[in-house]
Parts: structure tokens; sequence; C-alpha cells
């Protein structure tokens, strides 16, 4: 089975029969309900289940999912890393993209409405998807590339700072060695005047969590990425469309065998 149109709670129940203690990604649905709801609601999503040619249902009344449902379910509830994508639009449009990766198996959670659906995926795929929600292809980059590294607790002021008082903001990353291009991008992120995109990625084998930020503006495009050192330094880092799709593919892990693979910079 390569995709499954499920609700919340359906999904929710299906990884919990699977031994999932904990579905990343979703906010829980049953939030609020105490045990007598709770215990009427897992009844009725059994039904809707066998309904969907996703279970069965015995002369003993004993519950089973079928496998081809639990293989893919499976992908989610035993993943070892989930992958969350936050984009914000000017105009405050907004997606969200939830990625699952399972071994060498990944699936993509589409959520639209009440009811969800999940998908089984080529892992080389989710850097191409995630580029092509992003739409940075219609934008032509322009401007030398640039880098700075800036440290968490100048990058926050900066942003803390937009808002109320820009140009305090700007004359504090311009004190850091940012050029006015730079300082004009970063600025129209962070007062959502721009694209401003977070990608996640939560390693729960070695309980790990990392971060990239994208921000697309009229004046350029830049990553800002955490480094991890003492100084807590963040890196800025102008690119294009290429440099996008290049820095998505490192950054998810993901080895792609039509390219011949991505180091991980």
């Amino acid at each position: 089975m390569e995709t499954m149109e499920l609700t919340a709670k359906e999904l929710l129940f299906v990884a919990a029969q699977l031994g999932a203690e904990n579905f990343f990604g979703l906010p829980d649905p049953f939030f609020g309900m105490d045990e007598d709801e709770i215990g009427r609601e897992l009844c009725s999503i059994q039904l809707t289940l066998v309904e969907k040619g996703h279970a069965s249902i015995g002369f003993d009344s004993a519950f089973d999912l079928l496998p081809a449902a639990a293989e893919l379910v499976s992908i989610c509830s035993g993943c070892d890393r989930c992958i969350l994508t936050d984009l914000l639009f000017r105009g405050d449009a907004q997606k969200s993209l939830r990625f699952y990766l399972c071994g060498e198996r990944a699936a993509q959670l589409i959520v639209g409405g009440e009811q969800l659906t999940l998908c089984q995926i080529d892992p080389a795929e989710i850097a191409k998807r995630i580029c092509e929600a992003m739409d940075w292809h219609e934008q032509e980059e322009s401007g030398a590339e640039e880098n700075r590294l800036l440290s968490f607790l100048v990058l926050s002021e900066a942003q803390r700072m937009a808002q109320r008082d820009p140009e305090r903001a700007a004359a504090l990353l311009r004190q850091e060695g940012c050029s006015d291009r730079m300082v004009k991008i970063l600025l129209e992120g962070f007062q959502k005047k721009a694209d401003y995109h977070t990608v996640s990625v939560a390693d729960l084998q070695d309980r790990s969590l990392d971060h990239l930020v994208c921000i697309r503006a009229a004046a350029g495009s830049v990553r800002i990425s955490p480094l991890y050192d003492e100084a807590e330094s963040w890196k800025i880092s102008s690119f294009g469309v290429q440099g996008l799709q290049t820095a998505l593919h490192s950054f998810c892990e993901i080895k792609s065998r039509a390219e011949g693979g991505v180091e991980k910079q």
C-alpha cells in the first residue's frame, strides 16, 4: 500500500497498535477527552478502519490491521528521523510538510482539513518536494555570495528589535559585518514581509534536533543554520535555487542515487 486516507485519530490509533508511544509532527487529537469518550471513539475508529479496507474484525471480535496498512504507518511510528517544514509566505499564507524516514523507507504526511493523506515516497524526493513547496524557482537571485557568522544573542536581539526599532536592528547587523543587502533580507524576514521558512530535523536515534531557516525577500535569499560551537554561532549565507537544493539534500542527509549523493557539509 502506497497511500492511505485517514483522520488524525485513526492514524494515531494505528500507530499505537504498532507500539508507538509518540507521534511526531501531529497534535494529539484525543487531548481533553475523558476515558469514556476515548473508549467510545476507539470503537468507532476500528469500524471506520475496517470500512476503509485497512483492518478486519474476526468472529471473536479481534481487531487486526492489514499488513499493507501496518507497513505504511510503521514508517512513521518507528521512524529514525522526522522532518517538519513550516512555510510562511508573504501575505501570511502557510504550508506545513511532514516527512518520516525509517531505514531505507520514507513517507510524507499531507494535512488538509479533517482527512490526512499518508503516502510512501522515495527518500531522495524529500529535498525536492520541500524546495518545490517553497516555490523558490520563481525568483532570480542576484548579488555576490555572502557568508557571515553571528552569535545567537546578536541574531535574537536583531530579530526582537526588527519590529519596534528596525534602524537599531539594522545598525546592529551592520556592526557585525553584514552588508546592506543582507541586512535588508534579514529585516524583511524578521518583520514577516518576506517568505520565512523553517525546516527542522528530529533524529530520534541520537535524540538531536537541527534547524535550517530560509528567508526569501525581494533583495535576495539567505539561509540561517546553527553551528553548535562554544560561541553558539549561526551561519548566514546568501544563495540561489541550486544552493537551496544542495543545502536541503545535505541537511536532510538524503543521498540521491541519481546524483551520486551529496556530501554533508
